[in-house]
């Protein structure tokens, strides 16, 4: 089922260089989404489930079956040993449904606040397709810190599970291009990982940001910057009941006689993507606004096999960054 709404694109943001993406841009480019946010800042907008007036999250736990660490500080390594590329985390410490959707494989600590965080990018992904040069998605990279800054938090910072997490922001730098090139083997990228906590409550930090410089092959390939906010899940809970009494949104089955609003991918920046994955409504280069800018709709497709691996209450900031990305391409 996909629900569309209104996106603005902004000329500024389809001028982007392909190079540097700014989580702050996909903040401008979809302040028009109609739901409201937290207070706290939220950058990722309310959706409740299919069909029905959305309800408060449950807490997302380590699925029963995996094995994860005991959480908090206690965990943190005497010395530095080698990362390990032999198995992937918990799929639960990165909030992730499918096992095939995690990346990280372990975390060491060099030094306080400073950490390897190895991962594992397949050769293939269905979502995250290389490009025709055989290079692999920048994306792949930004959702490997994304699951870092998750994984450290809950095993090196004591973040309970359950707490949810906000992405304030997100910046992107590509260093070096040909290291993006995928070789025989899956790529095994490292992660160097500067934190600073902030905003500590009962011992265990409010915020994380993060600077993460990732190599491959021992060659600096980006360097990405996020800030990073938990909420224990009471208080989640409690900003979500107010929004939704104020504004409850409701998302169904589109109507069977309205043509597929997803941009054709005959689109040329598009070309590459298969129809379920154009996150984008509208004509090709946008509905075209008085003051030069450009809007799309964003088709918020919740049976999404990546962007909604495991049901979700609010658009994920994945999609956002995708929607700008492919705002640019359109």
């Amino acid at each position: 089922m996909t629900e569309t709404r209104p996106v603005p694109a902004t000329a500024a943001a389809n001028r982007l260089p392909v190079d540097q993406l700014s989580f702050r841009s996909a903040q401008a480019a979809l302040a028009a989404f109609p739901t409201q946010t937290t207070p706290a800042a939220a950058t990722e907008q309310l959706l409740p489930a299919p069909g029905h007036v959305a309800q408060p999250s449950s807490r997302f736990a380590v699925p029963a079956g995996d094995t994860a660490e005991p959480t908090g500080r206690a965990v943190r390594r005497a010395g530095v040993r080698s990362l390990t590329f032999e198995r992937t985390v918990a799929r639960g410490l990165v909030h992730r449904a499918s096992v095939a959707e995690v990346f990280i494989t372990d975390a060491v600590e060099e030094a306080p606040d400073t950490f390897l965080v190895g991962a594992q990018w397949p050769r293939a992904h269905g979502f995250y397709r290389h490009d025709r040069a055989g290079r692999h998605d920048p994306m792949i990279a930004i959702e490997s810190v994304r699951q870092a800054g998750l994984f450290l938090a809950h095993v090196f910072y004591g973040v309970p599970q359950g707490a949810q997490f906000i992405f304030t922001e997100l910046s992107y730098r590509l260093l070096d291009a040909a290291a993006l090139t995928a070789g025989s083997a899956p790529a095994q990228a490292v992660l160097r990982v500067s934190v600073a906590p902030g905003g500590l409550r009962r011992g265990v930090p409010t915020a994380l940001d993060l600077d993460v410089v990732i190599e491959i092959d021992g060659r600096p390939l980006a360097r990405l910057g996020g800030g990073l906010r938990c909420i224990p899940r009471a208080t989640y809970e409690v900003l979500r009941r107010r929004v939704l009494k104020a504004d409850p949104v409701r998302v169904g089955p589109e109507d069977p006689q309205r043509p597929e609003l997803g941009l054709a991918t005959s689109c040329p920046g598009l070309a590459d993507r298969s129809r379920c994955d154009v996150v984008l409504a509208g004509p090709e280069g946008g509905t075209p606004a008085a003051d030069g800018s450009s809007s799309f709709a964003l088709r918020v497709d919740v049976t999404h096999p990546v962007l909604f691996d495991h049901p979700l209450d609010h658009v994920p900031g994945m999609l956002q960054i995708e929607a700008v990305r492919q705002a640019a391409y359109a």
